[in-house]
């Protein structure tokens, strides 16, 4: 007995040859969702009425290049986007935020904003924005002691101010330099101090704002500019400079200064010649990561606006992208990545991962949940914790990961738990699909329209929905109602001794609609290396009764049929009625047999039979 049956189905190992690939891997696979194990089209992106098919038009953008899907409180859709191409947006990690605050970076300085001030007016959005930090006030406050000395007090303490900018969200920043020292008796005498208002010329616009920002003053309180300072007071800032009156005691006082460290990220200044915080994400505990050069920075927890000089790792090599794992956060380098852990922002360690892969490309990385993936010079990578290997080692050969798979190039997503790949131009995609009992690779075509630009995108988690820029609209990938045109070419199966596979036979669980204007599957045939024939099924349906017209093209370049066809036109068999999805093919005899199935239904088996017994029997 001479059959190949196959009842489940993979993606393509381009590293191992067609003839010791397991059965179930092909060595052709477009437009395929091997979710099920059977050859399931894709869907094609969905067409609207007036032959776009994006879910909305960015308007003020000549090219966006960045999207991001802003969750309003209210039932209404805000696509936010920029003109450059790596921008990353996180939401605030702040507690009962009505402000519905967003941060980002990649579009200059690190910026944030809130619901108000994104969606105002017509578009585009964000509609504004403020520099992320609060910056320090650059002058000293000056200080007048009025009243007289307390005699009874000796020996008599001497003090010094400082003051720091509160935003109109309550963010601190870091304080002013201190004061002068004063003898001074708080029983006895009252302090003056006179602190310099935000004026918008002296430091970047941010949240400042006359009439609803504070500030705030804080007195040393053992007698030493060197010591923690204590609050005495805030007040709204209506004024260019404000004025306090400081007659509390020492035991009046209130909270330490919270925020004697609480710089702003670094913003690309004469402090950073390494340019702008990038790459911006979320990690456990309300803290907030980045990088810029070498450096890897964090936040404060739940103070989004507080980066701590404290709370920065410089690695060896310049970082290229982060995201999170579990318990920490991997820095994918241009040599070996890192996974950074520890318990909170000031005291994480450094680890280097043993996996000598480079990450190359940016827009590589994707965050699959437990892992990273990205492309390295050898293969798809993932890295997990402590520990990274490259997921593609022997599905993928080198030569043909660097040639064909432009890991340097692509723009890559995360998909309904796979990863997608975009070919920046071109209109191809390739996809790694890891939700199999064996990873399945396949490619996918036809996915942009005229403008064969794939200029970023964006996946939003709570439905899957992975969205592409295509020219100004916003694309949702594999969404429509109509299928791709799928195709799966199968590995080459070795006969025993020469035979001839005489029948072919698929089966569908689609096959339960009229399919009588187009094949419901088409199946070429291969033996010895040769094509030798094409058979395309169409279901009818009559009387509620299911048949099949079957449709035979053979090949007429092939040995055995080139005299039979002089004028090139082929031959058409049809076979009028039959009711189940099994054609006869040429009796020619070989070795190797393979198969390719096209098709826009779910094939779920595909049988190739010496006889009718055969094709019964399995």
């Amino acid at each position: 007995m001479t059959y190949f049956k196959r009842t489940r189905f993979s993606g393509i190992a381009p590293a191992v040859s067609p003839k010791l690939l397991g059965d179930q891997f092909g060595t052709a696979a477009y437009n395929l969702d091997f979710e099920r194990g059977n050859l399931k089209p894709l869907k094609a992106e969905q067409v609207n009425p007036d032959g776009t098919r994006g879910v909305y038009r960015i308007q003020g953008l000549e090219q966006p290049r960045s999207i991001y899907y802003y969750e309003t409180p209210l039932p209404q859709e805000y696509w936010l986007s920029w003109d450059s191409d790596y921008v990353k947006a996180v939401p605030g990690p702040i507690p009962g935020d009505t402000q519905y605050r967003l941060y980002w970076t990649g579009d200059g300085p690190p910026r944030y904003s809130t619901f108000d001030k994104i969606n105002a007016g017509s578009g585009p959005y964000p509609n504004s924005s403020w520099a992320l930090g609060i910056p320090d006030p650059n002058v000293a406050p000056s200080v007048v002691i009025e009243g007289p000395i307390d005699e009874e007090i000796d020996p008599v303490e001497e003090y010094a101010w400082v003051y720091t900018y509160v935003s109109i969200y309550g963010e601190e920043g870091p304080p002013s330099p201190a004061s002068a020292l004063y003898e001074f008796t708080p029983t006895t005498q009252t302090a003056r101090v006179t602190c310099t208002a935000y004026s918008g010329q002296d430091v970047p616009p941010n949240s400042l704002v006359f009439g609803e920002s504070k500030i705030r003053l804080y007195r040393s309180n053992t007698g030493s500019d060197a010591t923690f300072f204590q609050f005495v007071d805030e007040k709204v800032v209506t004024a260019s400079t404000v004025v306090f009156e400081d007659d509390f005691l020492d035991v009046e006082l209130g909270e330490v200064l919270p925020s004697g460290t609480w710089i702003g990220p670094p913003d690309g200044g004469q402090l950073y010649p390494d340019g702008s915080l990038q790459g911006l994400i979320s990690v456990a505990n309300g803290v907030m990561a980045g990088h810029v050069g070498k450096r890897l920075c964090m936040s404060e927890p739940y103070l989004p606006h507080a980066w701590p000089v404290a709370n920065r790792i410089t690695l060896e090599r310049d970082i290229v992208a982060i995201g999170t794992t579990a318990n920490g956060i991997v820095a994918l380098t241009d040599g070996k990545p890192y996974f950074v852990t520890g318990v909170e922002p000031s005291a994480m360690t450094a680890i280097t991962i043993d996996l000598a892969q480079a990450c190359n490309n940016k827009f590589s990385v994707v965050d699959m949940g437990d892992y990273l993936l990205y492309c390295g010079p050898d293969g798809l990578c993932a890295v997990s914790g402590g520990e990274g290997k490259v997921v593609t080692k022997g599905l993928i050969d080198v030569d043909t990961w660097r040639n064909e798979y432009k890991p340097d190039e692509v723009k890559a997503f995360f998909w309904e738990g796979r990863y997608l790949a975009f070919f920046p131009k071109g209109g191809n995609a390739w996809i790694y699909d890891p939700r199999a009992s064996e990873a399945a690779l396949s490619w996918v075509n036809e996915t942009v329209g005229a403008s064969d630009d794939i200029y970023g995108g964006y996946t939003v988690l709570k439905d899957g929905t992975c969205y592409f820029i295509d020219q100004r609209d916003i694309v949702p990938f594999a969404t429509g109602d109509e299928p791709r045109q799928a195709r799966w070419r199968s590995k080459t199966f070795v006969a025993e001794s020469p035979c001839s596979m005489a029948w072919l036979s698929i089966d569908s669980q689609d096959f339960t609609a009229d399919m009588s204007s187009i094949p419901s599957a088409s199946v070429r045939i291969y033996i010895d290396n040769l094509f030798v024939c094409q058979c395309s099924f169409f279901c009818k349906y009559e009387d509620d009764q299911r048949y099949f017209r079957i449709t035979m093209k053979l090949n007429d370049k092939h040995p055995e049929f080139v005299d039979k066809f002089p004028n090139g036109s082929g031959s058409y068999t049809e076979i009028a009625r039959t009711p189940y999805p099994i054609v006869r093919l040429p009796p020619i005899i070989g070795y190797e047999f393979s198969f390719e199935v096209q098709s826009n239904i779910q094939i779920d088996t595909v049988t190739l039979a010496s006889t009718v017994e055969e094709l019964r029997a399995v």
